[in-house]
């Protein structure tokens, strides 16, 4: 406390304090004239207390009293240490705490404490002014830490007591054993371990597993002295070596454990089925490759052999230095490749596919090549009369060098033809060999010859191999047709040398002999949601001839000989996203045959729309015509020049076309003699224009909306044909004011035919004030329809716009088209139930759409007029 002197002269203060028991201090302090004093005062409780005393400082020089009211709180004592013990489960472990006793007389302090699985004496004596040693002795029961105090109370009136902080680490126990388990990658193990319960009652045991790929019960269940097992999963993913473990603990038992060593072995080689493949070709076999682990996996690939097994994806090809990439818990497929080399022995490998994190996955496969049997035939088209040359490509199966020796047989006049410098060439390892020859067909009919392709691997053969071919060449000269004679079977002989000295590769060769007919394009052309039919008559070059011959032998032909294919025409002749594909009919039927395997909307379409069927097919006596019936014949263009005559023949084709939306193809009409071959093709005009608009559209405003950026609103309803799906559409807008206009929605799914329809509203939003009028189309369109509305915008003052709103001014005008109208089918005529039959042409009365809405409107309980500027939500009609 501070204290002051005003005297001139030094001063003493006298301190007197009543109740002091627990407050200390001098008895007196000296202080300089006029300066200032500390006076120590000091609280010493003997024990938690609430304490108070009153403190005077007396001025002797001047008998001046400074009183000071004290207040002192004893607060429970701190610990006297803090203890940390180590321990193993399991296992004992004894502390000695100091108990010190301050006071004159003998004390005895009781023990308390909250720490578990501890023990020692209830209480200690502690003699006067002395210390007392205390032993706690600490078993853990199982691995787990804890934390407390110990605490020594005496049994004085004021409650005594000092205490300790203790912390207990436990470490866990020994384990019982170490058990080794071995398991291989994707597949598991299961360990059997038997617990028993030593008690009488039946006790129950939390069980946790650590380790990589275990797995166990959470809880073990045993009766009293029961002894059962406890079943743990080992399934590893991952090769290598790694531990883990099983504890079991319970309250009255404690831990106890169990330590794993785990290892997981690569899986052993898996043997695939046996492939065979003849010498020149290839088998595949496909591996299945599942990634067992969560996250993607690039797997690298290693074969024992590469000179007759190749490992693939279709996504990357031939995996040389590249990786197959698992994703995550997914899979992937792979395949084997066999090309033999030999037929004399079996040739095998090993598939080997890494990764650290899943090991080594290794196939195992062999293969056995066989003698090439007759090949696949090789076709090639020329015109009718003219020479096309054909490439076919060879490449020898076998790993040493060969001669190979080129043969072709021909009985069809000399229609086919070898190059000269191909007769006769040395291949390497593997060598591939490019072998030309012509065509030149001799008619329209199928011309079919074999060619032939000899290896040699030892000299021998070889020389003779050179002899006879020759021999082959002089023979071909001096008959001035196609060489001919040693060519044999398939295959070749064993005779003279190994099974793979002397092999043959057979190829039937199959030549299709082609026209073209007018090259003026046959046209179609009429307006969309209509439908034209006409006949067309083609001129068949060069067919005449085999039709005059077979009416004279008793047989004729007949459309069903025929087959009609319409292609639109390649990417190169048209926009890029049209992806061409065949439309094929049987020439004797009445209606078209989609392509299943057509991917392009447009050739779809075309194959539903276009339909052809042959009506006959005679010789065309004297110069017929190569086009259409109705319009001049192009005869003098057909198979390549001159006029038609008895060598030609003329096909009439009955042709529908009844196109839906408007669009322009440029299409090729091929037609092909299903026996004995010939092609003849022709180019087709497909032009379908836009309809007749379906309505007119009228939406009116006042000029107040109009200032007001209000937006007057028409809305219809509209469905597709199709009365089983639903169709994609795009709706637009066009038109000097089509920036006034909106259409909502723009796209989405238009509603099949039978259902409500899809609403489709029109906006009318102007930035231009007056009486004038604003125009705009309006196109809807799918896949296979279209529709087209005038839309128009009238302002006008609100006197007119109140009238209309008594029912006399018309605030929408639907004016139906030529294919009629109908409720439930979409603007006016298109989709009604009419205009599935495009080509009905009815004139229907003008009808008021809009205000017939809008009077079923005003009907509806606390109806309003609209007057053609409803919002979205209202009640629409369905044009």
């Amino acid at each position: 406390l501070a204290a002051s002197s005003v005297a001139a002269a030094a001063a003493a203060a006298a301190a007197a304090a009543s109740g002091n028991e627990c407050f200390f201090g001098p008895p007196t302090i000296s202080m300089r004239p006029g300066g200032m004093a500390q006076y120590p005062l000091t609280f010493r409780p003997h024990w938690i207390c609430d304490r108070s005393a009153v403190l005077t400082l007396t001025n002797l020089a001047s008998s001046m009293q400074h009183v000071y009211k004290l207040r002192g709180v004893g607060l429970p004592p701190l610990e006297q240490a803090s203890v940390t013990l180590e321990c193993q489960a399991r296992s004992e472990t004894v502390h000695t705490f100091r108990v010190p006793n301050a006071t004159r007389n003998d004390v005895t302090y009781r023990v308390i404490s909250d720490l578990h699985d501890v023990s020692g004496e209830e209480s200690i004596t502690v003699p006067a002014g002395g210390t007392g040693s205390y032993q706690l002795a600490v078993h853990p029961k199982d691995g787990a830490s804890f934390s407390g105090r110990i605490t020594f109370a005496s049994d004085a009136p004021d409650g005594f007591y000092l205490w300790y902080a203790v912390e207990v680490r436990v470490t866990p126990p020994p384990a019982e054993r170490t058990i080794e388990l071995e398991c291989v990658c994707g597949s598991s193990i299961t360990l059997q371990l038997s617990v028993r319960n030593p008690l009488d009652e039946a006790l129950v045991l939390q069980a946790s597993v650590e380790g990589t790929e275990l797995t166990g019960p959470a809880t073990l269940e045993l009766g009293g002295n029961e002894e059962a097992a406890y079943e743990i999963t080992f399934a590893p993913r991952s090769p290598g070596v790694t531990s883990g473990s099983v504890r079991f603990r319970s309250d009255v038992v404690g831990e106890f454990w169990y330590r794993l060593v785990l290892s997981a072995n690569n899986p052993p080689p898996v043997t695939l089925p046996s492939m065979r493949c003849e010498l020149g070709g290839r088998a595949v076999q496909r591996i299945r490759l599942e990634n067992p682990l969560p996250q993607d996996v690039q797997l690298s690939v290693a074969l024992t052999n590469d000179s007759q097994f190749v490992v693939a994806t279709e996504a990357l090809g031939p995996l040389k230095g590249r990786a197959v990439t698992l994703p995550a818990s997914g899979t992937a497929n792979v395949d084997v490749i066999f090309s033999p080399s030999s037929t004399a022995q079996r040739q095998s490998t090993e598939v080997i596919f890494s990764n650290p994190k899943v090991g080594d996955w290794v196939y195992r496969v062999q293969g056995v090549g066989t003698r090439p049997s007759v090949q696949q035939p090789v076709v090639v088209t020329a015109v009718a009369g003219k020479s096309t040359t054909a490439v076919l490509p060879f490449q020898s199966p076998f790993l040493g060098p060969t001669i190979a020796t080129v043969s072709l047989e021909s009985t069809d006049h000399g229609a086919f033809n070898l190059t000269s410098q191909t007769r006769r060439t040395a291949l390497a390892s593997r060598g591939r060999l490019e072998i030309p020859f012509t065509f030149t067909p001799r008619g329209m009919f199928e011309h079919r010859s074999q060619l032939t392709v000899r290896l040699v691997q030892d000299s021998s053969k070889a020389d003779a191999a050179g002899s006879a071919a020759a021999a082959a060449a002089a023979a071909e000269a001096s008959a001035g047709e196609g060489v001919s004679g040693g060519a044999g079977g398939a295959g070749g002989s064993d005779k003279g040398g190994g099974p793979d000295s002397d092999v043959r590769w057979v190829f039937p060769i199959h030549g299709t002999a082609e026209a073209v007919g007018s090259r003026r394009p046959i046209s179609l052309c009429c307006r969309a949601r209509s439908q034209l039919e006409e006949t067309i008559e083609l001129t068949l070059p060069h067919l005449g001839g085999l039709a005059a011959k077979s009416a004279a032998e008793g047989a004729h032909f007949t459309p069903d000989m025929f087959d009609i294919t319409v292609t639109l025409a390649s990417p190169s002749q048209q926009p890029a996203h049209q992806q061409r594909r065949p439309h094929q009919q049987d020439a004797g039927s009445s209606s078209s045959s989609s392509s299943s395997s057509s991917s392009s909307k447009d050739q779809a379409m075309v194959d539903r729309v276009l339909s052809l069927r042959c009506v006959a097919v005679a010789p065309l006596a004297g110069g017929g015509g190569g086009g259409r019936a109705s319009s001049s014949p192009d005869a003098g263009e057909g198979g390549g020049g001159g006029h038609a005559g008895s060598d030609d023949a003329k096909m009439i084709l009955a042709a529908t076309f009844a196109p839906l939306r408007p669009f322009h193809d440029v299409a090729e009409l091929v037609v092909r003699k299903r026996e004995g071959g010939g092609v003849w093709k022709f180019t087709l005009d497909l032009m379908a224009s836009a309809p007749e608009v379906d309505d007119v559209i009228v939406i009116e405003t006042t000029a107040e909306a109009a200032a007001a950026n209000g937006a007057a609103s028409v809305g219809f309803r509209l469905n597709t044909l199709d009365s089983s799906r639903a169709a994609p559409f795009q709706a637009s807008l066009v038109g000097d004011a089509d920036h006034e206009f909106q259409v909502t929605p723009s796209s989405g799914l238009l509603a099949p035919e039978g259902s409500e329809g899809t609403l489709l509203v029109v906006s009318f939003s102007p930035n231009v004030h007056g009486g004038r009028s604003h125009f705009c189309k309006l196109m809807v369109q799918t896949d296979d329809m279209y529709w087209s509305y005038d839309v128009r915008g009238v302002i006008v003052n609100s006197s007119l716009q109140q009238q209309g709103a008594a029912g006399e001014v018309a605030t929408a005008t639907a004016l139906p088209s030529a294919a009629g109208s109908g409720s439930g089918t979409g603007g006016g005529a298109a989709g009604g139930g009419e205009s599935k039959a495009v080509m009905s042409r009815k004139q229907s009365t003008r009808k008021n759409f809009v205000r017939a809405n809008m009077r079923r409107q005003s009907s509806l309980p606390g109806g309003h007029h609209h007057h053609g500027s409803s919002s979205v939500g209202g009640h629409y009609p369905t044009l």
